[in-house]
């Protein structure tokens, strides 16, 4: 989601985090190989043990990413409607976007080998959604196509920056099927990472078969409430 107001060809993932190396501020355009990036060592919950992670363009380690992407309709305007008012737009833009997807992208331009694992729906918005995770060399063999509308969010955007956002689930939130072969994925995942605009089941599920990775990431942007002690349970890093 936005962070920060739009420019050109750029979508905020500042909701990873000021300091984590997948903070990128860019999702659209070609991808960008550079010097082998580095996760630094953390403890993992589940191993008790220290682990590291190196992302290079050789194709280690196999990241995969289950989780949301979604439209965002970002509207500019000069501030917030008062209820029952029509308030005319300076602008509209449409961007790719979802913590998910954002993961991803970002991954994938440190030169992470990433798979996302995730649902958009049947409309105008799927074709470009993956389009975007492609451009940034994101692999969405696993990407399924569901009955219903692509997840949307509407931002209002003010001059200084401040934002108002309301979000459809949409295919994000529809039922979850995992092909065999997405489970494959999983199972052979280095690292998986995960968010919270998706059912908790699924991410419970996913962290489930990928139980052997070297570290389950979990960024628990995107929904209100505690998490459930199983999916707390699963988790290496929580951020």
């Amino acid at each position: 989601m936005l962070g920060h107001r739009h420019l050109p060809g750029i979508h905020s993932t500042s909701h990873l985090g000021q300091n984590s190396p997948l903070a990128l501020t860019t999702f659209r355009g070609q991808p960008r190989r550079g010097e082998p990036q580095h996760i630094p060592h953390r403890w993992g919950r589940r191993c008790g043990r220290r682990y590291s992670v190196q992302c290079s363009a050789s194709g280690k380690p196999t990241l995969v990413v289950v989780g949301s992407v979604n439209a965002d309709l970002v509207f500019d305007v000069p501030r917030l409607p008062a209820a029952g008012e029509t308030l005319e737009a300076s602008a509209m833009s449409t961007f790719p976007g979802g913590k998910g997807a954002n993961q991803a992208a970002a991954a994938a331009r440190l030169g992470c080998r990433t798979y996302f694992v995730g649902q958009v729906g049947k409309d105008a918005n799927a074709s470009m959604l993956q389009r975007a995770l492609e451009d940034s060399a994101v692999d969405t063999t696993h990407l399924r196509p569901v009955d219903g509308p692509s997840g949307t969010a509407v931002v209002l955007l003010q001059p200084s920056g401040e934002n108002s956002i309301i979000i459809v689930g949409g295919a994000n939130t529809a039922e979850w099927t995992f092909s065999p072969a997405a489970e494959e994925v999983l199972r052979g995942a280095d690292v998986l990472l995960l968010q919270r605009e998706v059912p908790e089941h699924v991410n419970i599920h996913a962290a489930e078969l990928a139980e052997a990775a070297s570290a389950v990431v979990l960024d628990c942007g995107g929904a209100e409430g505690p998490l459930s002690p199983q999916l707390l349970a699963l988790g290496d890093v929580v951020s």
